[in-house]
């Protein structure tokens, strides 16, 4: 991850309350749409635009907080608004770049979009970038994002998230930490592992890559067999850190399972990862911060698109720890706005 040094802090526009209770609406499909109304005083700026987000399944957290996040933007700045995403992991780089293909051919005014695999996404981002759509990146792409033509990037600084992690693993003891990857053909999620495996040698200790197939990534008792398989065999390790809030729950099954303390933490949320995180079963969750990823994104491509305006630097939304300090308070808010995913 190049140039993370350049990105700034976030603040939101407009009020709090006004952000939250306009992302409070929820929907369990792979598609939605929303049409923005007019202010009183007039049009939005965002009148008459339309709006694509593409992202992963809505059955993961992360990726339903994505979508509310950009839907949220969408209807406060009055644009139309429609989501697709793949019903699964299981062959995600043909399936992502399909929808990619399919929003170009809606003609979009806006498309926001994560550059989860450079080397298949970037034709096709460029390719709408060429057609006059105008693209802005989330998640992934703070390397690719002015060398595809984006207008903008918002998503987590990885190696910050890693170090994080790192740092965060030790202070609770381990010594020994492996990393759970398992979307190996996104260089962000390497870019995590290797950040935490330096945060653990700093402190003194040691720390290792395991890499999952993204297409037996959704299959919860093979990643739970093949991580309990690793800790049977390297039984230095004391520490797991994960990737995504399944993999978490599969780490935990696998530690249960093994009979021996090793602690895990992990990025993303869920209810269930905040309250095992409440309860000290995990030991941080690192929030990325997915709804204000693409409340930004389609802001920021509705104001370039209309009024020129747009962030000269990628913006960071990671990494946010959320601990058993303050992972009551985190629950509370979600259970009350539903921003940081399914519940």
């Amino acid at each position: 991850m190049a140039a993370l040094s350049r990105r700034r802090g976030l603040a939101l526009t407009g009020t709090l309350a006004t952000l939250l209770a306009l992302s409070a609406c929820t929907h369990t499909s792979a598609s939605s749409s929303t049409t923005g109304a007019k202010t009183k005083s007039g049009p939005a700026i965002g009148d008459g635009l339309s709006v694509v987000a593409v992202g992963g399944p809505l059955s993961d957290p992360f990726f339903g907080a994505i979508d509310k996040g950009a839907k949220a933007a969408a209807a406060q700045l009055g644009a139309s608004y429609d989501y697709s995403a793949p019903k699964d992991l299981t062959n995600f780089a043909a399936d992502f770049s399909q929808l990619i293909d399919t929003a170009i051919t809606k003609k979009p005014d806006v498309l926001v979009v994560g550059d989860f695999i450079p080397s298949a996404f970037d034709p096709k981002i460029k390719k709408a970038v060429d057609a006059g759509i105008t693209v802005v990146l989330y998640n992934s792409g703070a390397d690719s994002w002015k060398k595809v033509g984006a207008v903008g990037f918002v998503g987590e600084n990885a190696a910050a998230t890693g170090q994080a992690a790192g740092e965060g693993l030790n202070k609770a003891g381990v010594k020994h930490l492996v990393c759970v990857n398992h979307v190996p053909e996104n260089p962000v999620l390497q870019t995590r592992c290797d950040g935490a495996i330096k945060g653990i040698k700093a402190a003194g200790g040691t720390g290792s890559t395991l890499t999952i197939p993204s297409s037996q990534s959704g299959d919860a008792q093979s990643v739970t067999q093949t991580i309990k398989g690793y800790l049977m065999s390297h039984k230095d390790v004391d520490g797991v850190f994960t990737l995504g809030v399944g993999i978490a729950a599969d780490a935990e099954s696998a530690v249960t399972s093994v009979g021996r303390p090793v602690k895990v933490g992990t990025t993303d949320l869920s209810i269930q990862v905040l309250n095992d995180v409440k309860a000290g079963k995990l030991q941080f969750a690192i929030d990325q911060q997915g709804w204000l990823q693409t409340y930004q994104a389609v802001s920021i491509g509705i104001t370039d698109r209309v009024l020129g305006m747009h962030p000269v630097n990628s913006l960071d939304t990671s990494p946010l720890v959320i601990t058993k300090d303050n992972a009551d308070k985190v629950l509370k808010v979600q259970q009350k706005y539903g921003v940081r995913g399914a519940s």
